[in-house]
């Protein structure tokens, strides 16, 4: 797990020096000689097209849509050589979404700071303070565990709806935390409302943003 940990920072790297040389890159021919050339033109050049119907994906201009086939190309590419690591031990399976054509600083704007967390539970009412004396009881671990397996965890959902962006990760990560939870005590998993959360959490921002803290206690009420 930690090689491909390592092997997935170094191909990150090497993708984000790329992708900043394509973003300053302002040549129409460049693209296109770039775009021909490329080792992956050929196997996932149609799949682009299908990847932009899919996912609904408009570009301004011919440059730009350029400039997002080539860095398709450099994700399909990751993704491939991450499937076909003979390290990966757990079966583990990659695929293209909708970020496939984004670079790694627009993908970081979706994210949370690193510290958003730690931050978040020295100022929670709901959330519990880690305990630092915990110590592990559990003895004989499975070499794997997948809670999908046992019926807890719901599909996977998007907050986006038809290419328009809501921050609401924060009534995603309540709703899945608060089905989950409840499947395993009760035995029966509900799909829960995100919508709910938006528009009656007035303790939240809706697509604005919210946290989890306050999301939880209003989940209690």
């Amino acid at each position: 797990m930690i090689f491909l940990v390592i092997t997935q920072q170094l191909l990150n790297k090497e993708l984000a020096r790329e992708n900043e040389r394509l973003r300053k890159s302002g040549a129409h021919e460049f693209i296109d000689n770039e775009l021909l050339s490329h080792p992956y033109f050929e196997k996932y050049g149609n799949e682009f097209e299908e990847f932009k119907q899919k996912y609904e994906k408009y570009y301004e201009t011919k440059h730009e849509e350029h400039r997002r086939k080539l860095i398709f190309l450099n994700r399909m590419q990751q993704i491939d050589e991450l499937n076909n690591d003979e390290s990966n031990l757990l079966g583990n399976s990659y695929a293209s979404n909708q970020f496939t054509d984004m670079t790694d600083d627009e993908i970081k704007k979706y994210l949370m700071p690193l510290d958003y967390y730690s931050n978040l539970r020295k100022h929670a009412t709901f959330l519990r303070p880690i305990d630092n004396d915990f110590t592990e009881t559990a003895v004989n671990h499975p070499p794997r565990f997948d809670w999908r397996e046992k019926g807890v965890v719901t599909a996977v959902k998007t907050q986006d709806y038809q290419g328009v962006h809501c921050g609401s990760c924060w009534a995603f990560a309540t709703a899945a935390t608060v089905e989950s939870a409840y499947a395993v005590a009760h035995g029966e998993l509900r799909n829960l409302s995100e919508q709910e959360l938006l528009d009656c959490n007035l303790e939240n921002n809706a697509c604005n943003g919210g946290d989890v803290d306050k999301a939880f206690s209003y989940r209690k009420l």
